[in-house]
């Protein structure tokens, strides 16, 4: 994460526990995060981000989405791509081979 330009306008996708550590354990505090975005959570914050739905990415300009999630990063890419037509960048956080997620509860 430290490697992400400080100017760029960053949202997180996913409310819950991963983000949490992803806060705690990384950089991302001093980055330009804008809200943190979530399908089934909304309306209150994490820290001292908002949580909004994922449609609000369609009237902002963003330029990175990094996606907090071990389980589901590949379908909530899809969807942000097909259905939401975002087209900026992308920040995952696991490859293809099914590594552990970056903490353990």
């Amino acid at each position: 994460m430290s490697k992400i330009n400080e100017n760029l306008k960053i949202v997180i996708y996913g409310a819950g526990e991963h983000t949490l550590k992803l806060l705690e354990l990384t950089d991302l505090p001093k980055k330009n995060i804008q809200f943190i975005i979530d399908s089934y959570k909304t309306n209150f914050k994490v820290n001292k981000y908002e949580v909004k739905k994922p449609e609000k990415l369609k009237k902002l300009d963003v330029d990175i989405v990094i996606v907090s999630s071990f389980r589901f990063q590949n379908e909530i890419v899809k969807y942000l791509k097909d259905k939401l037509n975002f087209n900026g960048k992308f920040i995952t956080l696991y490859n293809e081979n099914g590594f552990e997620p970056f903490y353990q509860v």
